[in-house]
């Protein structure tokens, strides 16, 4: 009997996913800082939830800022997102999800 095809190997990650207490920081790069985007090198979805006030720039620092307000997601699924650059007045817990 032949082995089925296999469409999706599951094994490879589908999405990437971090946590973490950012401090105060101005373009804070988080594919360096949080070792992000080495699997997902493009994310078509992005989620990003925070409880303290943040703003972010994607692609490249030089792009516009988005604000976050404090306990709240923001979701992007309009644009391709190679990197995410975070600006924390006071310390936030940041959870940044990605995904194809």
């Amino acid at each position: 009997m032949a082995t089925p095809y296999t469409l999706f190997d599951y094994t490879t990650p589908l999405y990437e996913n971090k946590e973490w207490a950012t401090g105060i920081v101005t373009d804070y790069d988080v594919a360096v800082g949080q070792t992000m985007f080495n699997t997902i090198t493009t994310a078509r979805y992005v989620s990003i939830r925070t409880n303290a006030a943040i703003t972010v720039k994607f692609n490249a620092t030089t792009n516009d800022s988005v604000t976050i307000e404090a306990n709240t997601s923001f979701d992007i699924d309009t644009m391709e997102v190679r990197n995410i650059f975070i600006t924390a007045a006071a310390s936030a817990n940041v959870k940044i999800f990605i995904t194809f």
